[in-house]
């Protein structure tokens, strides 16, 4: 149990980590996308700018889903 237990504290922190690194990105591709203008930017780098933001935001959604995992497997490894 405690090997187990373990790991899956090692891989939560990991998993911590890359989470806080996608909601950064978020934040910054968010921040790009506001600063852009209508009549400034074409419409290509505005589209482009949208569809980064909506792949960091499914990036950041997979390392939450993984959180939850792990989070679930290090609960019933207590329970054992």
């Amino acid at each position: 149990m405690d090997d187990k237990y373990l790991i899956l504290s090692l891989a939560k922190r990991e998993i911590e980590k890359k989470l806080e690194r996608a909601q950064a990105d978020i934040k910054k591709k968010s921040e790009k996308l506001r600063q852009l203008d209508v009549f400034r930017d074409s419409k290509a780098r505005r589209r482009n700018a949208r569809i980064a933001l909506t792949c960091a935001c499914e990036e950041r959604d997979r390392w939450e889903r993984r959180l939850e995992i792990v989070n679930k497997w290090m609960e019933e490894i207590k329970n054992e």
